[in-house]
């Protein structure tokens, strides 16, 4: 039946049980109150959504019981008569407030339906036996089948919904709390699966049984997608870091290493030499050993330092004096290399003054502070070739600073030249200054790069904080 029949049998019904009432009230000599009719009539029509037409019908039913007991009473209307005709409109009045008060109850749930509809999440509420009762239009959006379509069906079933854990555990805390929230993995109708994050409400009967299961499901599919790129995205990026410090260490250790070697080939070339005299010299022969085998010991020293250094290992540091330790790199340095008539200026005055650091990596350190300094100025034509090492203690710092009379940094690159792999000669691994940073910073001191005033070349100041008490220490390479 469509709903234009439907209204025009109701108003007809209305009609002839209105046009009833009148007719029998106004020309039988029944004495019962026969208006009480136009209640029913004015609810066969009335639309509790719009008021001014129930008002409306309520008005012309009133003006027909009016005219009725104008017509039938006159104006010689006794007592019982009035009694009734006040109670016929006081009913007729009751049904007016009881039509216009359904319409506004039936206007607060279209309102919260409107709003369940309008809502982005899937929500559909279940039976007592666990099928579809309410299923909104989200939920049909999201999974492919309409409300009607899943009226009465097990949606779990339909949606092959797979739990965390079991449906009976996820049904088993929702009797005990009222609630359970998860996430869920569903099939919509195109085969597509969703990830959902699924919270269930439990309603009961005043008698304690289940009534209705209401459930929300959020859709986090790209969510859950953009977090899984995300992890794939931080894996990737931390096997890339894991490459790369395998790659700063295999090159500061062909860095560092490049020294000792040159040293032990110069030893070597020495030992030949001495074997072809006629007789051998031995005792050239024994020192050039030892020479080798000293320079070998470096090399395995630097090279464990610079591994620890870079895989953050525990290392044994010391306390001892900045100004031995200065002496020992500068002597160490002008055996294992020519220092191309480049001098080498000593102004030591930090005393007694101690810290506490990896001996190996400090002296390593400054040794590549000697050599970038002599590379600076090796091939200049004019001017003084001098590299000056100073050092001093005051305020709890001990102070140290290498300053040469080359070229100085670039502007371009002065403040990355602490960086690892940025330099300035073509055949530089750009390593040596990054390795002493990290050196210095590792055992808690500051290093910074100038320029020299109104002069060319540069200067590299380094603090250390002196050394405590303990002449022997453990620290974590951080």
């Amino acid at each position: 039946m469509t709903a234009a029949s439907s209204r025009l049998i109701r108003w007809s019904a209305a009609i002839a049980i209105a046009m009833t009432a009148f007719l029998v009230d106004t020309f039988s000599h029944f004495m019962s109150a026969i208006a009480f009719l136009y209640g029913p009539a004015l609810l066969c029509v009335a639309e509790p959504s719009r008021p001014r037409q129930v008002r409306a019908i309520a008005g012309v039913c009133a003006g027909l019981i009016l005219l009725s007991f104008a017509l039938t009473h006159g104006v010689h209307a006794d007592a019982p008569a009035i009694v009734r005709l006040l109670l016929c409109l006081l009913a007729l009045a009751l049904s007016v407030g009881l039509i216009e008060r359904i319409g506004r109850a039936r206007s607060d749930v279209a309102a919260q339906a409107r709003l369940l509809e309008v809502t982005s999440d899937a929500l559909f509420a279940l039976g007592a036996d666990g099928r579809v009762t309410y299923w909104n239009r989200a939920a049909s959006e999201l999974y492919g089948w309409s409300a009607p379509e899943m009226m009465a069906v097990d949606p779990h079933q339909q949606l092959h919904t797979r739990f965390p854990t079991t449906m009976a555990d996820a049904l088993e805390e929702l009797r005990r709390s009222g609630r359970w929230e998860g996430e869920l993995v569903q099939t919509c109708r195109d085969g597509s699966s969703v990830t959902v994050v699924a919270r269930w409400n439990l309603e009961r009967s005043p008698a304690g049984e289940i009534s209705r299961i209401v459930e929300t499901h959020t859709d986090v599919t790209k969510r859950r997608m953009t977090e899984e790129a995300l992890d794939n995205a931080r894996r990737e990026i931390e096997q890339a870091m894991r490459a790369a410090t395998v790659g700063e260490l295999t090159a500061s250790i062909a860095h560092e290493v490049n020294q000792p070697l040159q040293a032990i080939k110069t030893y070597a070339g020495a030992l030949s030499r001495w074997l072809q005299h006629e007789p051998p010299e031995v005792e050239e022969i024994k020192l050039a050993l030892a020479d080798i085998v000293a320079a070998v010991n470096h090399a395995q020293d630097v090279t464990r330092s610079i591994r620890n250094m870079i895989r953050r290992d525990i290392t044994p540091v010391s306390s001892f004096a900045i100004d031995q330790l200065i002496t020992d790199a500068v002597a160490l340095l002008r055996r294992e290399r020519p220092t191309h008539d480049i001098m080498i200026d000593l102004s030591l005055q930090a005393g007694d003054a101690q810290i506490s650091a990896d001996r190996v990596l400090m002296q390593q350190a400054i040794i590549n502070l000697l050599v970038n300094s002599i590379q600076a100025m090796t091939g200049m034509a004019n001017g003084p070739r001098l590299v000056t090492v100073r050092s001093l203690c005051r305020e709890g710092m001990v102070e140290l600073e290498v300053e040469d009379t080359g070229p100085g940094f670039p502007a371009d690159i002065r403040d990355r030249a602490l960086d690892p792999f940025v330099t300035t000669k073509p055949t530089g691994m750009g390593l040596g200054l990054a390795i002493v940073r990290s050196a210095v910073e590792t055992h808690g001191g500051e290093i910074r790069l100038e320029d020299r005033a109104e002069r060319s070349g540069a200067i590299v100041h380094i603090a250390m904080p002196t050394a405590r008490r303990e002449t022997e220490a453990t620290i974590l390479v951080s």
